[in-house]
């Protein structure tokens, strides 16, 4: 279950400021729709489905030259009022 930091909207340029803190640094961060949100940590299950699930997706982009998938490590910016941040869902980037 998500926990809401505080109720105050924050934008992306605040929500990377705050993520960025030492005492952010191995917490689960999400901004979403101008709220914190703490994301907690990820069971072992999940884990190995989600590393599963990424490996057949890499192998897909991979052989049809799509460009690469990213693992969970990375931050997305979704939208002007939402970032999410080491959420373990890969994408898809296209080479430029």
């Amino acid at each position: 279950m998500a926990l809401r930091e505080s109720e105050k909207l924050y934008t992306v340029e605040e929500f990377e400021e705050i993520a960025a803190l030492p005492e952010n640094e191995e917490r689960r961060l999400e901004l979403d729709d101008g709220v914190i949100i703490d994301m907690g940590s990820s069971s072992v299950r999940n884990t190995i489905t989600g590393l599963s699930i990424g490996r057949y997706i890499d192998t897909f982009v991979d052989e049809h030259q799509l460009g690469y998938a990213t693992g969970p490590d990375g931050g997305y910016e979704l939208g002007p009022r939402r970032v999410r941040r080491r959420v373990g869902t890969d994408r898809v980037q296209r080479r430029t």
